[in-house]
């Protein structure tokens, strides 16, 4: 029966997220890619230098492992990522199935990894490589915890060094797993005597992997942003904030479907009382596993749209305790609750399935965008100029072009712009201009409008006092930046000739130094269409902090032709 089941969930994970299949590379899959042609994996294991020229901030070295795998068995054909990545959340389905079955029953079981697989957070990580390190750190976790039970059961030494195999994999994917190692030591078997020794190489890697992440990364915690900004000031109320938001990532018509799972935990409890208080600190560890590895995404990058893939692990014990919670409430009950139960399941999963989907259809608007410029970026040559004035990230498109040997052209690259504002700085006059259609999700050719393209843009132009501050600290490894301006009503981005990377007015990001000479513009985007640039600006080059500190007007841009890069430094 577990064959079939297995053969069941990855049918319905490829035809469901089949679209995934048509994708390119995207987002961060060129950086990540890139880390991995040019580190051997003991080194982005052991070596810090290795590992934090990917990132600095969080240690996820099977990611880096597993691109390099596929890039070793399959080449340059991302086709083939994203089946392996669809066949891991396929097993993910049905090893989460395994693990309920015993306290829930063939059925709810069946129910449990079903509900899993057409969740919101699944459906995102689907179709984005760059999550692969969540779904695959689950597909390790959940086999740690039945080689676990194993172990507890039959006593067995190989089913708990496997154990522990196994979660020290899928604590290198993604950090998330390592507090919910506690549940091992939690489960309803054996006695603690008998879960503390089976279970000792689980808390032998949750011991070990402290000293590891200080010496890979300098930190014990923290995220995006330093250790020490967490401890500064209060987090508690945004983060109470974002926790309350939370269900809209799961659920098209959140309210309804926490009132539906309501129903069900009090179905349960009144059925079984007393199992239901002894399950009371398993339920307290489980939340504190899910809760912890989120705080410190407060306030960068932050808990709102767009980030449903921080909460796969908690979509995942949604659907266990949803599972497990619609079977306790159908023991020895009547037909109509028998009945009842069921249904009230299937209506939370049409909830999310039509949750899922409309992140699919997101997915396949940023899909198709990444896949027409990212190809144009491999394969065009440099008489060519692409406007990309919707902006995607520049560690995407230069990832693109760095990679451009491996596709097998060595040719110049195209010239991008991306912003109208880096127009007139292009190394040598283009002999075509192609932007993306949105509508036709296709590359256009727009040298014949280029010029009106222009002076719609500077019609849009304002000049405003806007002041802009930068440091980086070397100590910390972190941005700080603080912009200020009297208009209200619209947002700050940092552009580079490469592309755009939204900012909030101030913040803080854990980041590798940047390049000497680079340079950029702090861009404000009016909420009513018109847009202000600040100079164009550099880091200084060295000092333990380098700062940028600027107030004045923004450029009007009356003559053509941009300013050399600015290096402001305090007076």
């Amino acid at each position: 029966m577990g064959i079939f089941i297995l053969v069941l969930m990855s049918g319905l994970v490829l035809i469901r997220y089949s679209m995934a299949l048509d994708s390119w590379w995207c987002c961060d899959d060129p950086q990540i890619l890139l880390h991995a042609l040019r580190f051997e994996p003991l080194s982005y294991f052991f070596e810090p230098a290795a590992w934090q020229a990917l990132i600095p901030y969080s240690l996820t070295p099977w990611l880096s492992l597993t691109y390099d795998l596929d890039h070793g068995l399959f080449g340059m054909r991302p086709e083939y990522f994203y089946l392996h990545n669809l066949v891991v959340i396929g097993l993910c389905g049905w090893l989460l199935y395994m693990l309920a079955r015993p306290w829930t029953g063939q059925f709810y079981a069946i129910t449990t990894g079903l509900f899993f697989l057409l969740g919101a957070p699944v459906a995102l990580a689907s179709q984005q490589l760059m999550v692969r390190h969540y779904s695959e750190g689950m597909l390790f976790f959940l086999l740690a915890m039945l080689l676990s039970r194993h172990a507890v059961q039959q006593q067995r030494l190989l089913s708990s060094l496997a154990a522990g195999l196994a979660f020290a994999i899928a604590a290198s994917a993604k950090e998330i797993w390592l507090p919910l190692g506690l549940l091992a030591f939690l489960m309803p078997i054996g006695n603690w005597r008998e879960r503390l020794r089976c279970n000792l190489p689980i808390l032998a890697v949750m011991l070990l992997y402290v000293p590891w992440r200080y010496y890979m990364l300098g930190e014990l915690l923290g995220g995006y942003t330093p250790a020490a900004s967490l401890q500064a000031e209060s987090r508690l109320l945004p983060f109470a904030t974002a926790l309350q938001q939370a269900p809209e990532h799961f659920w098209q018509h959140p309210a309804i479907a926490a009132g539906a799972l309501l129903l069900l935990a009090l179905g349960a409890i009144f059925k079984y009382p007393r199992p239901c208080l002894r399950a009371l600190p398993w339920l307290l560890a489980l939340l504190t596993g899910l809760l912890a590895p989120l705080y410190p995404l407060i306030p960068t990058p932050g808990l709102g749209p767009g980030s449903e893939r921080y909460f796969i692990a908690s979509w995942a014990a949604i659907a266990f305790l949803a599972g497990l919670l619609g079977f306790l409430a159908t023991q020895d009950r009547g037909r109509l609750v028998r009945i009842a139960v069921p249904l009230l399941l299937l209506a939370l999963g049409v909830d999310t399935w039509q949750r899922a989907t409309h992140i699919l259809e997101q997915q396949r608007e940023q899909q198709a965008r990444y896949r027409a410029i990212g190809q144009s970026l491999a394969t065009l040559d440099a008489d060519t100029a692409l406007l990309d004035d919707a902006g995607l990230p520049s560690w995407y498109t230069q990832g693109i072009i760095d990679l451009r040997p491996a596709m097998g052209n060595r040719a110049a690259p195209p010239q991008l712009i991306g912003d109208m504002v880096w127009l007139e700085g292009l190394p040598h006059p283009a002999r075509r201009y192609l932007s993306y259609d949105t509508e036709r999700q296709v590359l256009t050719d727009i040298s014949d409008e280029i010029d009106s393209r222009r002076k719609a843009w500077r019609a849009k132009l304002r000049s405003i006092p806007m002041s802009i501050h930068f440091q980086y600290d070397e100590q910390a490894g972190a941005m700080f930046w603080q912009f200020s301006t009297k208009e209200t009503g619209g947002s700050f981005a940092l552009i580079d000739k490469n592309g755009t990377m939204p900012l909030p007015e101030q913040g803080q990001l854990r980041m590798l130094p940047p390049k000497p000479g680079a340079c950029f513009r702090i861009r404000f985007q009016s909420h009513e269409g018109w847009h202000a640039y600040g100079p164009p600006m550099s880091l200084p080059s060295t000092g333990e902090h380098r700062n940028i500190d600027w107030q004045g007007d923004t450029e009007s841009f009356q003559t053509r032709g941009t300013s050399n890069c600015l290096q402001v430094t305090p007076s």
